[in-house]
């Protein structure tokens, strides 16, 4: 079964213990004003991840940094608590980009035409049946191969030091084109019959509530066109927890023209920092065909 993970920069929704946090920022993240830094100890004891749904064997990754000194890392590992020894992805040091495969080995370098003062573009792909990798960055492509692997990781690193902020982050087993872009949806209204609290927070206290938004895509349409293709649609709960035992899991949902459709059923954590997120792809969807449309949970036991 594919997967897609989506994260416009919230640090809720990376595994981490400490040293995480978001920040409102239209500097490090023009496109959606959030981003999150992740400075855990440069040891790999402590990583901050993001758990995939299954160890992949095509991995595409894209995301943004702004990152004054080039000095991040973002790649999928073996092991969350010990070196990660084998490990493949892309090491950023200025003005140096370092490719991984296999057992911490440097398989190629280069220098890239970094932007210090502003937000960096980066994709890769690899391809763990054919032993190949290949990165744009900042619009400059490159491709490389690397040895086999027994690699059976499934989490993906992320650290970068004190001044690497990240942003629009998609990560699937599937093909992400390198021009998709990360774009958080305006609303026009919500319809929920759970509690409104007067932090903007909404709370349920039996299986079925829901809290819907509606979409306005109307200042999007007349960016990217209407017919613009929606290539996967990822609700965010950003705070999302529970306070007692019952009501574990919000379900996604949409609802137009009446019909309500269900999809993924996310388990709910009891740390009040936490966050969830799910992702679905739409069929044949447009911007246009998105505006009008509601969004959001339903409570669930």
């Amino acid at each position: 079964m594919s997967f897609r993970y989506v994260n416009p920069g919230f640090a809720e929704l990376i595994e981490a213990l400490t040293n995480k946090g978001t920040v409102t920022s239209n500097v490090y993240n023009p496109i959606n004003g959030v981003a999150f830094y992740s400075t855990n100890d440069q040891n790999n004891t402590q990583p901050s991840c993001m758990l995939l749904a299954n160890t992949p064997n095509q991995l595409y990754v894209r995301f943004d940094i702004y990152c004054g000194t080039n000095n991040f890392a973002f790649y999928l590992m073996e092991n969350r608590n010990t070196y990660d020894y084998y490990k493949f992805g892309v090491w950023g040091y200025s003005p140096i980009i370092f490719y991984y495969g296999g057992a911490s080995k440097e398989i190629a370098r280069t220098s890239v035409n970094w932007d210090d003062i502003g937000v960096n573009h980066i994709w890769f792909h690899l391809d763990f049946t054919n032993f190949t990798g290949e990165i744009v960055i900042n619009g400059v492509y490159k491709s490389y191969s690397f040895s086999q692997s027994n690699l059976a990781g499934r989490r993906v690193k992320v650290r970068g030091n004190s001044n690497c902020y990240f942003s629009n982050i998609i990560i699937s087993d599937e093909y992400i084109d390198p021009k998709e872009e990360v774009v958080m949806l305006p609303t026009s209204g919500v319809s929920t019959d759970m509690a409104a609290n007067q932090d903007g927070t909404y709370t349920a206290d039996s299986a079925g509530q829901s809290v819907l938004h509606t979409v306005d895509a109307s200042t999007l349409i007349t960016n990217y066109g209407g017919e613009s293709q929606v290539t996967g649609i990822a609700p965010l709960a950003v705070p999302a927890y529970r306070t007692a035992q019952g009501l574990c899991n919000l379900i996604s949902i949409d609802k137009i023209s009446g019909s309500l459709t269900t999809h993924n059923t996310v388990e709910v954590s009891t740390d009040s920092d936490s966050a969830v997120c799910d992702c679905w792809k739409p069929s044949n969807l447009t911007l246009s065909g998105l505006h009008g449309k509601q969004l959001g949970w339903q409570a669930a036991m």
